[in-house]
């Protein structure tokens, strides 16, 4: 008891001293932010703004309020040579440093309690250094990384069934999950049941739903609804939209090459000045030699980057005109006749939030943001894919 009492008051001294010595302005430790290093202050160091990184900071700060990808960044970056520290650039290193606030000159601790993540609202947030990136740029960054972020998409992974995960019982809100079950002919089949009332947890009438015949009528049903000239319309709208932003994204990248192959050029001219000028008597002779190599390496590199850049394949804005009718019904075969259901269940949850199913009707629930034409009511079947009633001790045909 007395070891464990020392213990606990070891663990917050020390959490003590870590606060106070990063609201003194000293780096707790640790790998040194991009962006910054770290000098000596006696025993201690403190965090440091270097110049040459934060400008790099800066500049992915700026085309993420551009409205530019993490992945875009990540390219242009490497295409314009600014490494991260002899590394290239990855999407989930940008993303990292879009999200800390490390760069606003904030140190967090308490984040996580034996390896589990705290909530936000019990993070220490103490002020430890100079910051790179202003507060309200931060945050405007991270409303915009929010907007583009992607969603979750919902299902099953390992299932086979087309809207595992997605369905539930419309009397008690019980999830439907698969079940196994013998027709009366002897064939095995494939049921949707109503986990709550399987367990004895509910008393609702659900009668298991064969998946065979369930899943082909609903896709279908949704479809009708979804997959309408209207839709493909406003998606082929879209398109175009990011086909636009596509060329951008390109046209910037273009830019910061030609720009760093220009200068580039300018440092080697120069060299080539002083060497004319000068001759033998021109100063730091043995370093010259190298640095023209290195220069010229450069250029290289930059020329292959520019040429690779104009041999990407075109954009969306390239697409021959199709027309609308011919592409809605191209579009509905291939989900027709699609026979992943792993596939299926992607597309159809990109969508749709979950589906209640209630009788011979089913009402689904969809993101409006990323679906148009929906409409809200229900779906009638007028197919038999409802067991008979009459018997609750099994599956029938």
């Amino acid at each position: 008891m007395f070891d464990e009492h020392v213990s606990r008051r070891v663990s917050s001294d020390t959490r003590r001293s870590m606060l106070k010595a990063a609201g003194d302005g000293y780096f707790m430790g640790g790998r040194i932010p991009f962006g910054y290093a770290a000098i000596e202050d006696g025993k201690r160091r403190r965090l440091a703004i270097h110049a040459g990184e934060a400008a790099t900071v800066k500049r992915v700060y700026d085309m993420s309020l551009q409205g530019h990808g993490v992945k875009v960044i990540a390219m242009a970056l490497n295409d314009a040579g600014m490494l991260l520290r002899g590394r290239r650039w990855a999407k989930n290193t940008v993303n990292f440093m879009l999200s800390s606030e490390i760069y606003c000159g904030v140190s967090i601790f308490n984040r996580t309690t034996k390896r589990v993540l705290n909530s936000p609202e019990l993070w220490i947030r103490v002020n430890s250094h100079p910051a790179i990136i202003e507060p309200e740029i931060f945050n405007q960054v991270q409303s915009g990384l929010e907007t583009r972020r992607p969603e979750r998409v919902g299902g099953i992974p390992r299932s086979m069934a087309v809207f595992a995960g997605l369905l539930r019982c419309g009397q008690c809100d019980g999830a439907l999950t698969m079940t196994n079950g013998t027709a009366r002919n002897g064939t095995r089949h494939h049921y949707y049941g109503c986990c709550t009332h399987m367990r004895g947890k509910a008393k609702c009438n659900f009668k298991n739903i064969r998946v065979d015949e369930f899943d082909p009528w609903l896709v279908s049903q949704l479809l009708d609804k979804v997959l309408t000239p209207q839709t493909v319309h406003n998606v082929v709208l879209e398109a175009t939209a990011l086909g636009g932003q596509w060329a951008r994204d390109r046209l910037l990248r273009r830019e910061s090459l030609v720009r760093d192959l220009r200068d580039t050029e300018a440092k080697r001219g120069n060299l080539y000045s002083v060497l004319e000028l000068m001759g033998t008597d021109a100063p730091n002779l043995a370093d010259l030699g190298p640095r023209l190599k290195e220069l010229n390496n450069r250029i290289k590199q930059l020329e292959q980057s520019l040429l690779k850049l104009e041999e990407e394949p075109t954009g969306p804005l390239d697409a021959p005109e199709l027309e609308i009718e011919e592409v809605t019904g191209m579009l509905r075969s291939l989900v027709e006749d699609c026979m992943d259901p792993k596939k299926l269940r992607t597309f159809l949850g990109s969508f749709i939030e979950k589906a209640t199913v209630s009788g011979d009707s089913v009402a689904v629930f969809y993101n409006e943001g990323r679906m148009m034409s929906l409409g809200g009511s229900a779906v009638r079947s007028g197919n038999k894919w409802l067991l008979n009633l009459g018997s609750n001790q099994g599956p029938t045909d």
